[in-house]
């Protein structure tokens, strides 16, 4: 919460000195940081995100993306998991909706993929968990769930099992507070309401007053 004294005053965007604000219980924020994994380190991982798979196993593309200018492909050699995580912070208690975007590359065959999106807890429990089911092949599909949490420290996994080869690409991963899955977003969503205030300039806001509200003219200066 932010409190303002009568100093403060409403201002356009563009004005000198304007501040954006943004009522945080409607702003709709992702938690996950980098989430359409723009940024990468080398020699292959996201930024913000870890894995202990080989980092051969993740390379950046710039298609396809389902947002963006990158995603990731994660490629698996033979039968097995991989996973992709980073850690976030809930402070406020409720219900998130989780949800990622997946493309699994074809061509179609006896390799079964099941790609999911997990929140768990810091020791490793899975507390919610998304998953789509017959997923299609060479098309962007996003698997969302809605779960409760309180308080505390979670990850964010990016969980792909598969009983063969195959490559999959993963984009637009997103928690946010809410029932519903929204236009993906990094940080606050871009269409949620916004409020630019700034300081009133000095000669505008230079008053003396007693005790009780009134104002005190007993200093001021007297002409002549």
């Amino acid at each position: 919460r932010r409190y303002f004294n009568r100093n403060i005053e409403q201002c356009q965007s563009s004005a000198e000195g304007c501040t954006e604000l943004l009522a945080t219980a409607t702003a709709g924020r992702n938690l996950v940081r980098n989430a359409s994994v723009e940024e990468w380190t080398p020699p292959a991982l996201p930024v913000e995100w870890t894995s202990t798979s080989p980092a051969t196993t993740f390379v950046r593309v710039e298609s396809p993306t389902q947002h963006g200018a990158a995603a990731a492909q994660v490629s698996l050699a033979a039968a097995g998991d991989v996973r992709l995580s980073q850690s976030v912070t809930i402070t406020q208690r409720g219900s998130y909706t989780v949800s990622a975007a997946f493309r699994i590359l074809g061509p179609a065959g006896s390799v079964t993929v099941t790609p999911s999106i997990e929140i768990t807890s810091s020791a490793g429990t899975v507390a919610c968990s998304a998953s789509a089911t017959s997923p299609p092949l060479d098309a962007w599909f996003q698997p969302s769930t809605t779960c409760a949490f309180e308080p505390g420290t979670y990850n964010v996994v990016v969980h792909i099992s598969a009983t063969g080869a195959r490559a999959v690409f993963v984009d637009s991963v997103q928690v946010e507070l809410g029932t519903s899955v929204t236009a993906f977003h990094e940080g606050y969503r871009t269409d949620a309401p916004r409020t630019y205030l700034r300081a009133a300039p000095s000669d505008l806001r230079c008053y003396d007053l007693n005790g009780d509200g009134t104002l005190n003219t007993a200093n001021d200066p007297v002409d002549g």
